[in-house]
C-alpha cells in the first residue's frame, strides 16, 4: 500500500503512534516542571498504561498512561506538530464544555484502569489539554473543585497531570489521603 498523500495547506491527522510517541514526549518535558518533578526517561511502549518510564536519577520506574481533550476536531493534527495553534474563544459555554471533557477524560481513563492495568509501579494519568490556553490558574483550581469527587478517588492513578497549561506550565492533581 502507498503513502499517504497530504496537498500542502491540509490538515492530516497523526497516526495514533505519531500521537502518543508527541505526548510522552512532551509529558516528559513538561514533568519535571512541577515541584516534585521527576526527569523521565522511557523505558518501554506498552499497553495498560501506556508507556513505563523510569527516574533517571532514582532508576524509579513509573507507569504513565496518555489521554487528551481536544476542544475541537481542527485542533488535533495542529497541536501534534504541525505549525499553528488553535485559539479557543473564552466563551463561558465553550470553556465549560472543555471542562466536561477533560473531567470526562480523567473519569474514563480511572474506570477502565481499575482491575486491568498493571500496578506493579506507581500510575500517572497524562491529559493533555491540547494547549487550552483561556483557562487561567484560578479557572483551573475552580475545575478541580467542581469535579473534587474524580480527584479524591483516581486509584489506581496516583497523580493526574495536566499539560501545557498557560506560560507551559503544568498542574498535578493528587488524591486527598
Amino acid at each position: 500500500m502507498g503513502e499517504m498523500r497530504v496537498e500542502p495547506g491540509t490538515l492530516s491527522w497523526p497516526s495514533r503512534f505519531a500521537q502518543q510517541e508527541y505526548e510522552i514526549q512532551m509529558f516528559i518535558a513538561h514533568y519535571h516542571l512541577l515541584p516534585h518533578g521527576r526527569k523521565f526517561a522511557v523505558v518501554a511502549k506498552r499497553d495498560r498504561p501506556d508507556y513505563v518510564v523510569c527516574d533517571v536519577n532514582s532508576g524509579q520506574e513509573f507507569g504513565i498512561e496518555l489521554a487528551s481533550a481536544h476542544p475541537g476536531d481542527l485542533s488535533v493534527p495542529k497541536s501534534h506538530g504541525h505549525p499553528g495553534s488553535l485559539e479557543i474563544p473564552g466563551f463561558p459555554d465553550v470553556i465549560l464544555k472543555h471542562e466536561e471533557q477533560l473531567a470526562a477524560a480523567v473519569r474514563e481513563r480511572v474506570e477502565r484502569a481499575r482491575g486491568v492495568y498493571d500496578t506493579e509501579c506507581p500510575l500517572i494519568l497524562s491529559i493533555y489539554t491540547n494547549g487550552y490556553a483561556t483557562l487561567s490558574t484560578e479557572d483551573w483550581k475552580a475545575f478541580v473543585q467542581r469535579h473534587e469527587a474524580i480527584f479524591n478517588d483516581l486509584s489506581p492513578f496516583a497523580e493526574v497531570v495536566f499539560w501545557p497549561l498557560p506560560s507551559g506550565k503544568v498542574l498535578s492533581v493528587r488524591p486527598c489521603m
